[in-house]
């Protein structure tokens, strides 16, 4: 799942990664908030935080993140993925 935490910046989105990602996770958490955020700021940046609590990706997680990726391409400023796994 991803939870959505606070920045100091509007046009920042954050995420902490955690359990299993799916799809479901992507149509439900991602994709509405970018919608906003896109809206009211334009491109935005987002931040996802992978900590130990982060399982990976089901099958449809990480097609969908593909599709994400791609479909939202130019919705982004900056791109940041922290971790300390590996």
């Amino acid at each position: 799942m991803f939870t959505q935490f606070q920045t100091d910046h509007p046009a920042v989105l954050a995420f902490d990664a955690k359990g299993k990602i799916s799809a479901d996770d992507y149509k439900t958490t991602l994709i509405p908030a970018l919608a906003v955020a896109a809206q009211d700021h334009g491109k935005v940046g987002i931040l996802i935080r992978f900590g130990p609590e982060f399982e990976g990706y089901t099958l449809s997680g990480l097609a969908e993140d593909t599709v994400f990726g791609l479909e939202h391409f130019n919705s982004f400023s900056r791109i940041a993925v922290v971790t300390d796994i590996g």
